[in-house]
């Protein structure tokens, strides 16, 4: 079962992922109320974040990394060390 929050990044271009996917993939997380955060690049396509496909997307791959990142930190535990 899915415990950790989850970050969805998707091309709107995408013919293997496509919004009907989405949409149920998000349905489907509502109804198990998970917590979830969920964007849609309408203008990219598939492999848009891999900057050695042909597909690579320079202005969403960029807001995605900034969106990866925030997630990161707002949904990690911060370890600090214990005493030595």
């Amino acid at each position: 079962p899915l415990k950790a929050p989850l970050l969805g990044l998707f091309a709107g271009k995408d013919e293997l992922i496509t919004a009907e996917h989405i949409e149920e993939f998000s349905q489907r997380l509502q109804e198990l109320e998970k917590s979830y955060q969920l964007k849609v690049y309408e203008n990219a396509s598939h492999a848009f974040f891999n900057d050695r496909r042909p597909h690579y997307d320079r202005e969403a791959s960029e807001d995605a990394l900034q969106l990866v990142l925030a997630f990161i930190k707002k949904n990690s535990k911060e370890e600090r060390p214990g005493p030595m």
